[in-house]
């Protein structure tokens, strides 16, 4: 069992699986279709940006998971500034640990990657409250769990022993690189 030589609580093992509650950059997409809405219009329909708009209202609550021993959650970690890249990142640092993860597996709206297409914007390093990354022994157990309680979650990875921290997309493997530079911040 790997403690986290820094502050995040919790636990985790080699094997456990990697669950991402919600989809990732909500916030940021929100907060793209508000503030350059003007610059949008010229590629997507008032629409499109109220409904990309509206992403935050799909965001998950942290209250969730105040009781991670009932979803047997062994570690939590709020996706914020950065994205999920950066989450991942943080979590296999604080508890010195090597993650693999399926890039196609991380839930991402369309509108997310439209957006950030525009603006040339990374939407796995996008601000991404209202999700979380969690750890767990039967991941698939939780994504159930949380699927009754009306939560989108995916097992989208596993922790692994060692340090080397894995993205797959399809047939290719890369390496998780340092987290940089808000994407938000990029543009805002």
């Amino acid at each position: 069992m790997k403690k986290p030589k820094g502050k995040l609580p919790g636990f985790i093992n080699p094997g456990q699986d990697l669950v991402i509650a919600g989809s990732i950059a909500l916030e940021g997409t929100s907060c793209l279709a508000k503030e350059k809405e003007e610059e949008l219009l010229k590629y997507y329909s008032r629409c499109f940006l109220r409904s990309a708009e509206q992403l935050k209202n799909q965001m998950v609550s942290g209250e969730l998971f105040k009781n991670k021993e009932e979803l047997k959650i062994s570690a939590v970690l709020p996706v914020n500034e950065g994205g999920i890249m950066t989450a991942l990142w943080h979590l296999a640092e604080d508890f010195e640990i090597g993650i693999t993860i399926d890039l196609k597996a991380i839930p991402i709206h369309q509108e997310t990657i439209e957006i950030c297409e525009v603006f040339n914007l990374n939407p796995y390093r996008l601000r991404s409250g209202g999700s979380f990354l969690l750890t767990a022994d039967h991941g698939g157990d939780l994504v159930s769990k949380l699927a009754e309680r009306g939560i989108l979650a995916v097992v989208a990875g596993k922790i692994t022993s060692g340090v080397k921290k894995l993205i797959f997309n399809g047939d290719n493997c890369s390496f998780l690189d340092r987290p940089g530079k808000e994407e938000l911040l990029k543009i805002l």
